[in-house]
């Protein structure tokens, strides 16, 4: 078999054809991937804004935070398991309901011993978990920033 040989000529030039058209496939894949990561960036940053909103509120009143102002991040927080990974949109839910349980026990005139007990610990808890919903949101947005 030589390439002067017509059907082994074909062959080769079919061959060549489709491991490039596999690499075109390829690219046009990574492409596409990278389109969707780009369009989810500016619904993944109303939710990073809403959550450093709260975070901000949090961290300004405390174990006295407002209930209207906690229940603006409602809406991201149920949300972004569409824009996040499983694991930082369950952190970002559970942020919201100790956020919330927080405010809840903002409402109380007279807390019992364990109510405070538990306001102090959710306190504590709001602390931790923003740190740690910070860093990944910061992380997560930073995979979709536009790299060339």
């Amino acid at each position: 078999m030589s390439l002067s040989d017509p059907p082994t000529a074909i062959a080769v030039i079919a061959l060549l054809v489709s491991a490039l058209s596999a690499l075109y496939t390829r690219w046009s894949w990574k492409q596409a991937q990278r389109a969707n990561s780009i369009a989810l960036i500016p619904y993944q940053k109303i939710i990073y804004d809403s959550f450093r909103d709260l975070q901000a509120h949090m961290n300004q009143y405390g174990v006295r935070a407002r209930p209207e102002e906690v229940s603006k991040f409602y809406s991201p927080a149920i949300t972004s398991n569409l824009y996040f990974d499983d694991h930082l949109s369950d952190l970002i839910k559970t942020y919201q309901k100790t956020c919330s349980r927080l405010a809840e026990l903002t409402l109380c005139n007279t807390l019992s011993d364990e109510e405070k007990n538990e306001r102090e610990e959710k306190y504590k808890s709001v602390s931790e978990l923003g740190l740690k919903v910070q860093e990944l949101l910061n992380k997560a947005l930073s995979k979709g920033k536009i790299n060339g």
